[in-house]
């Protein structure tokens, strides 16, 4: 691309499609809190997100998109604080099936009965726990190459709510890269500046299992 090219706009067309197919009133991640340690670290992290989303539509002139990108988020700090995945996981599905996520969805093709959720808005969300803040808002690891991250997570089923292994049975232990591939296929770790990006591919859910990972985190 020559200096004077302007970026392209093929992923926010894309989202765009998207809102207009499925009669969507916005879009964006839903936000779970995973950490309340501190308000005023929370209230930058919230505020450089936006940022970079905004530059990215300004730059193309598409800041009528960047007005429909709704900043929801679930925050719950008895619940939530220092939460595992699969506690965000479940946290996430209740706000789906309850009447904030019946709320979000009024108007679009997903309200009809019957109509599989699709879309990453409604099948992956953001999970900022304690060290994707820091990540963010600390100057010094968010200049580190694996900083300025959070985490994509995938909503998951509800197969094995509540239940437990049977008494006496030993999980298998697995070695940190065995882990670490085994974590993908539920969250990946996203520069905060490449999320929209990151959700024009989620468009197509099945491209979760072939975003392109380099030293841990999504390269886009």
């Amino acid at each position: 691309m020559g200096l004077l090219d302007p970026p392209s706009t093929e992923d926010a067309t894309a989202i765009l499609n998207d809102l207009t197919r499925w009669r969507l009133k916005q879009w964006g991640f839903v936000i779970i809190r995973g950490t309340y340690s501190s308000q005023s670290k929370w209230d930058k992290f919230i505020r450089l997100a936006q940022e970079d989303a905004r530059d990215y539509f300004e730059q193309r002139r598409m800041l009528d998109l960047y007005d429909k990108m709704a900043w929801t988020v679930i925050e719950d700090g008895a619940a939530l604080d220092g939460a595992s995945l699969e506690v965000a996981q479940k946290k996430f599905r209740q706000w789906l099936d309850g009447d904030e996520g019946k709320k979000d969805m009024e108007g679009s093709v997903f309200a009809e009965e019957g109509v599989v959720y699709r879309g990453p808005r409604y099948r992956f969300f953001l999970f900022v726990d304690e060290e994707s803040l820091e990540s963010v808002v600390d100057e010094g690891k968010a200049r580190e190459e694996g900083g300025y991250v959070v985490k994509v997570v995938a909503k998951g089923s509800r197969e094995g709510e509540g239940q437990e292994g049977e008494e006496g049975e030993e999980e298998e232990e697995l070695d940190e890269d065995d882990r670490e591939r085994e974590l993908e296929d539920v969250r990946k770790r996203v520069k905060v500046n490449t999320l929209v990006e990151v959700y024009a591919r989620l468009l197509d859910v099945n491209s979760w299992y072939i975003l392109p990972v380099e030293d841990g985190v999504v390269d886009i």
